[in-house]
């Protein structure tokens, strides 16, 4: 945590950092299974976007864009992320009095004809 958000080349160095950890909870991905570890509180939303036309491909361009967290006033290390497993992405947000850099691992992507999401830990 900061005060005010780091520069770009300190962002650049931390997100090499972060590429070289591991992920620090198991089981990794499992929300990409019908069976949800135990322990958890589990929730599960789905939403039909369209019928496979222009709303689902806007929508998905909205998620490879990573709309949401920039709407948010996310700032991305990367600025542009791919939407690739294993890739890592830091996520600068303010919260509050203080700026949080959170590093993010994609840990699956599901790319079919008619679903696209990815999960993050």
């Amino acid at each position: 945590m900061a005060l005010i958000r780091p520069p770009m080349r300190t962002l650049e160095k931390w997100q090499a950092q972060a590429e070289r950890d591991q992920v620090t909870y198991s089981p990794v991905g499992a929300t990409g299974s019908m069976h949800l570890p135990d322990g958890y509180s589990h929730t599960r939303q789905s939403v039909v976007v369209g019928n496979g036309g222009v709303d689902f491909e806007r929508s998905v361009e909205a998620l490879r864009g990573w709309r949401a967290h920039r709407y948010a006033g996310a700032v991305l290390s990367p600025p542009q992320p791919a939407i690739v497993a294993g890739a890592t992405v830091l996520a600068v947000l303010r919260v509050l009095l203080v700026v949080a850099v959170v590093p993010c691992r994609i840990v699956y992507v599901t790319e079919e004809d008619r679903r696209f999401g990815f999960a993050y830990g």
